[in-house]
């Protein structure tokens, strides 16, 4: 991402709240399988 001047920002997630919300709302659209695994990666 970057700022209006053009430097770079970078932001962080520490507890992957992002991947866990879009996981969540995928989950009726993919194989729970998938959902699973993501799930499990997740975790580490």
């Amino acid at each position: 991402m970057r700022n209006p001047d053009g430097s770079l920002r970078r932001l962080r997630d520490p507890g992957r709240a992002l991947e866990r919300w879009l996981l969540d709302e995928g989950v009726g659209n993919l194989d729970p399988e998938v959902v699973a695994t993501v799930r499990q990666e997740l975790t580490r």
